[in-house]
């Protein structure tokens, strides 16, 4: 398990991440108005998804990545990625707290329960 590291002052961000053997580009954005982040994920120049909203202990791309029977989709990549934090009196993500107490992480899907 690791942490991927968000520069929030160079929103909007982007940048390429190795997951599954396979480059994709991540970028995120920044509602003001509301206080909340979205990620879009990229793999070859196609966007697979758009706008996702980091929500915290919730896995990414999980309800489009996955289908009923299980089965990921080879497109995306087997790690799961997930906002989390340590501090129980957290209970969403926000600008003051994603990098600091919040953090985006990568495990292997043998290191977290699905």
């Amino acid at each position: 398990m690791g942490i991927i590291e968000i520069d929030k002052t160079l929103l909007p961000y982007q940048f390429e991440i190795n997951l599954s053997n396979k480059i994709y580009t991540l970028i995120f954005n920044y509602n003001v108005s509301f206080d909340f982040f979205t990620v879009d994920l990229i793999l070859n120049g196609v966007t697979l998804v758009k706008a996702e909203k980091l929500v915290l202990d919730q896995f990414l791309f999980k309800e489009v990545s996955i289908d009923a029977d299980g089965n990921l989709n080879p497109s995306f990549p087997e790690e799961i990625l997930f906002v989390s934090t340590s501090d129980s009196s957290i209970k969403r993500v926000s600008y003051d707290n994603l990098g600091s107490t919040v953090h985006l992480y990568y495990a292997e899907k043998d290191e977290v329960i699905i």
